[in-house]
Order: structure tokens, then C-alpha cells, then sequence
């Protein structure tokens, strides 16, 4: 039997084919302290972020041509994950500034005083849950999510400022990871993640 995607079929009141908001995620990143918990990244607590922009795992394979006589195949090559653009709110009394700021030290010292020092990636990567649920929150489907391995700040942009504006000032994380796994949905992911700490 075929599958109806016509538009009189989508989101009907049986319940088929709800859609997926993208409004309705987040981001955890683990191995974090909140801010004025003492050193940043040797924290136990994971941290859930104030989001305002981001996006999903973009993943390529080299396309690998193998040419013979007369005809060529092709197969996969090398894997690769983009990277993507995580974009926060930043807050007066939860100084986000200074968390990101922390953080992007340990790959590169100078944005807080160690100039020339580089990092190693044991001190900056980290693990990450990118969730998204239905709009009802759980209550109707359980949470997905993606889990992004060896994830970390590549370019910090800590926001704009404008005297004619009052909006919130948006810190910009250009984010690289090295892989990224599909954890599906269900109780077993809620059961994985431990609770966090929301700035």
C-alpha cells in the first residue's frame, strides 16, 4: 500500500504526519560548569543552552571514481561533518559571554589572557545531545536526538551592538564536531541524558 503525501492528507485528526517544528529543540553540551562554579570545563554538570538559531548534522562522502578500460564506477570515499552555526542568547545575570569566552580559551588562550597558548583537544572537545521534541513537549512522542562526538568552538562572534536597538545580544559559535550518530527516539534516550543546568 502507497504512502499519501498529498497536502488533504498531512496532520489530519487521526494523528498522521505531524510536523516537526523548528522551534521545538536544544542543545546539551556535556563536561561544562555553569559560570562561577569554579574551573569551566572540569564541571560534572552538562549545560542546556538559551538557543536562538542552529541546525542539524550535515554529512557528505567523497565521491571516488575508479576508471577501467573503457567505463568507470564509483564509490564512497572519506567521510565528512560540516560545520554549523550555534547561535545564543546571551544574559547579564548568567554572563554567557564568559562561559563561551572560557571555553573558546582552551582552544585558543589569548581570548583570556594566555596569548600564543593552543590547546589540546582533550581540554576543549566535548559531547553533545542536539534533542528535539513534538510541540507538545513529550507528551505525545518521546524526545529525538543526534549525538554530536569531539564537538568544539571554532570561531566565537560575541554579537553586535546598536544604540538604536533593544534586542538581545546574540552570541554566534561556529561549532566543528567530529561525527555525529542518529540515537533515534524513545525512553532509552531520555534515560541516557543526565540532568542539566539551563542558561
Amino acid at each position: 500500500m502507497s504512502v499519501i503525501l498529498a497536502a488533504t492528507s498531512l496532520a489530519g485528526q487521526d494523528g498522521n504526519f505531524s510536523p516537526q517544528h523548528s522551534n521545538n529543540w536544544s542543545i546539551t553540551i556535556y563536561g561544562l560548569a555553569p559560570a562561577g562554579a569554579g574551573a569551566l570545563l572540569n564541571g560534572t554538570d552538562p549545560l542546556t543552552f538559551a538557543l536562538r538559531r542552529g541546525s542539524l548534522p550535515t554529512v557528505s562522502v567523497d565521491d571516488v571514481t575508479i576508471p577501467f578500460g573503457n567505463e568507470e564506477v564509483h564509490v564512497a570515499g572519506k567521510a565528512r561533518y560540516e560545520t554549523f552555526l550555534l547561535e545564543l542568547n546571551d544574559y547579564v545575570d548568567k554572563d554567557v559571554q564568559n562561559l563561551v569566552a572560557s571555553w573558546y580559551s582552551t582552544v585558543y588562550g589569548g581570548v583570556k589572557g594566555n596569548w600564543g597558548v593552543v590547546g589540546v583537544p582533550s581540554a576543549y572537545k566535548r559531547l553533545a545531545d542536539l534533542l528535539f521534541t513534538a510541540p507538545d513537549g513529550e507528551q505525545t512522542f518521546p524526545t529525538r536526538a543526534w549525538r554530536l562526538q569531539g564537538l568544539w568552538p571554532v570561531q566565537d562572534s560575541f554579537g553586535t551592538l546598536d544604540m538604536g536597538s533593544s534586542e538581545i545580544v546574540q552570541i554566534g559559535l561556529t561549532m566543528r564536531y567530529d561525527r555525529a550518530q542518529y540515537m533515534g527516539s524513545g525512553t532509552s534516550i531520555s534515560s541516557q541524558i543526565p540532568t542539566s543546568v539551563s542558561v
